[in-house]
C-alpha cells in the first residue's frame, strides 16, 4: 500500500511539475534580451520541453494500460489532476500531515509490477529535480533583469545550465529504462488491457 501511495504522489507531482516546467519554458521562449539568447539555445538543445511532454504521456498509456476499462481511467485521471488533499496539524508535537486520498487510483496502481512503479517514481523524482532547475534559471534571469547595474554585470548560468543538461541525460536514461522495462512486461501501450 506505501509503494502504491507512493507511485500516487509521484504521478500527481510529475503533472503538476511537467506543467511547471512548461510554464518556465514560455517564459523563457518570450525572453527578448539577446543576453539570454546562448542560454535560451542550449536549453532548447537537450530538447527537454519535448521530452517532458512524451513522458508525461508515456506515464498516462502506462496507467491506461492496467485500467479495467476507459471510465476507470478516467476516473484516475481526474484524481491525479485534482487529488483530495486534507491536512492535519499536530500543534503540540509542531508538524502538519498532508494525506492524499485515493479511491480509483489504487485499483489500477496496484496492478502495475514492482520494477514499473520504482521506475515512474524514480522519473516522477528527476522530473521534479528539473523543474526545481527551471525554477532557478526563471529566477535568475526576473533577478538580473530587475538589477539597476544589470548592464555591466556579467550574466551567468554555466553551472545551472550544466546541471540541467547532466539531469537531461539521467532522465534519458531512465526513459530507456522504462521502455525496456514496458517491453519486458509487454504492456500494450494506448489501451485498456486487463480484464
Amino acid at each position: 500500500m506505501l509503494t502504491i501511495n507512493l507511485l500516487f504522489y509521484s504521478i500527481t507531482t510529475l503533472s503538476t511539475s511537467i506543467t511547471s516546467s512548461q510554464n518556465v519554458f514560455k517564459f523563457l521562449y518570450e525572453t527578448t534580451d539577446s543576453e539570454y539568447s546562448i542560454y535560451k539555445k542550449q536549453i532548447e538543445l537537450t530538447d527537454l520541453e519535448l521530452k517532458l511532454k512524451i513522458t508525461k504521456g508515456l506515464v498516462w498509456d502506462v496507467l491506461r494500460a492496467y485500467g479495467k476499462n476507459s471510465n476507470e481511467f478516467a476516473l484516475l485521471v481526474e484524481e491525479i489532476t485534482n487529488p483530495h488533499i486534507t491536512s492535519t496539524t499536530n500543534t503540540i508535537l509542531d508538524y502538519e500531515m498532508i494525506d492524499i486520498k485515493t479511491n480509483t487510483g489504487t485499483s489500477i496502481l496496484s496492478k502495475i509490477p514492482e520494477p514499473i512503479k520504482l521506475s515512474l517514481n524514480s522519473i516522477a523524482i528527476l522530473i521534479q529535480k528539473i523543474n526545481g532547475i527551471l525554477l532557478q534559471v526563471e529566477k535568475k534571469i526576473q533577478a538580473h533583469k530587475a538589477l539597476y547595474f544589470k548592464s555591466i554585470r556579467t550574466f551567468c548560468l554555466k553551472k545551472t545550465i550544466g546541471e540541467l543538461k547532466l539531469e537531461t541525460e539521467l532522465l534519458d536514461s531512465r526513459l530507456e529504462m522504462l521502455f525496456k522495462l514496458i517491453d519486458a512486461y509487454k504492456i500494450k501501450i494506448g489501451t485498456c488491457n486487463i480484464t
